[in-house]
């Protein structure tokens, strides 16, 4: 889009973001259980027993979307959805993340360097990759990942508990702590120097959706198209769609279903083969860096 590329940490990001949003414009723990819609609205109830109501509903939950899932249902009993939006994720890798404390600059030159410094390494002869990535406060954003056979994510358990915090540390193969890192020292240097609470497992999974949108409610980031990671596309097209969604619902002047819809379908118009292109993107920038 035109910008120079940056690197954060994840929290400091969403710190950043949270900064720019009036604390009552978010609720927390509000998980989504079943949606439904008609000509004059749409209706969301929630877990907790609540209940919300509007003129559309943004499903902006994820890759596991609850608001997708709810709308596939009905669209399923309805003999409308696509078998290939009826099909599971597929996981394609696990990677052990983390980010340091401050670091020495005498032992990790690069932390003081201006400009933030990657490093990747995938290895011929053991399955995994490992890198690195200087972010501000002398501080190194690194992770270790290991390639997966295909296999499908709604249907195992294992992959919906991705580990975040302590107990992620204690996922670190042994073998693993003596690899050397490029940006100095080994792998488990980076671990000591890192909060336990600092590290995550996660399982990384893909999928273009093809419906993004059906009568009030509309898909966009995750929900609609997961993406590897490795291209840093994903955070990207969701901020791209929220921007061309806007811009499409700001010209509605009467909130009835026949402007949402169009809304919606030229927002889908614009923006899907922008992000098949960059979801190819992820995966093949995923297949080069950590397949093996």
């Amino acid at each position: 889009c035109g910008y120079h590329t940056q690197f954060t940490t994840r929290p400091d990001l969403y710190n950043m973001l949270l900064s720019h949003v009036p604390p009552h414009k978010i609720l927390s723990g509000k998980r989504v259980l079943n949606i439904k819609q008609d000509d004059f609205g749409v209706s969301v109830h929630c877990a907790d027993s609540s209940d919300y109501h509007g003129d559309i509903l943004v499903g902006c939950d994820g890759a596991h979307s609850s608001v997708r899932q709810s709308l596939y249902g009905q669209l399923k009993e309805e003999g409308r959805l696509p078998s290939s939006d009826d099909e599971d994720q597929r996981v394609c890798y696990m990677s052990l993340l983390g980010t340091t404390g401050p670091m020495d600059q005498e032992k990790y030159p690069s932390v003081a360097e201006t400009h933030s410094r990657g490093d990747i390494i995938t290895s011929r002869t053991k399955p995994n990759t490992r890198r690195t990535f200087t972010v501000p406060g002398d501080r190194i954003c690194w992770g270790v990942g290991v390639q997966m056979e295909s296999t499908s994510f709604e249907n195992n358990e294992t992959f919906k508990n991705s580990e975040w915090g302590s107990e992620s540390s204690k996922s670190i193969e042994e073998s693993w702590l003596s690899l050397p890192m490029s940006i100095g020292g080994t792998l488990g240097d980076l671990v000591a120097a890192t909060p336990k609470e600092a590290i995550s497992k996660v399982y990384f999974e893909e999928k273009l959706y093809t419906t993004w949108h059906h009568n009030r409610v509309v898909l966009m980031g995750d929900a609609a198209h997961k993406m590897l990671p490795n291209a840093g596309l994903g955070a990207v097209n969701a901020m791209l769609d929220a921007v061309i969604l806007a811009n499409a619902l700001y010209e509605i002047r009467e909130p009835n279903s026949g402007n949402i819809q169009s809304a919606f379908k030229e927002y889908y118009t614009e923006r899907y083969s922008r992000a098949q292109a960059d979801f190819n993107t992820s995966n093949q920038t995923a297949q080069i860096i950590s397949g093996q």
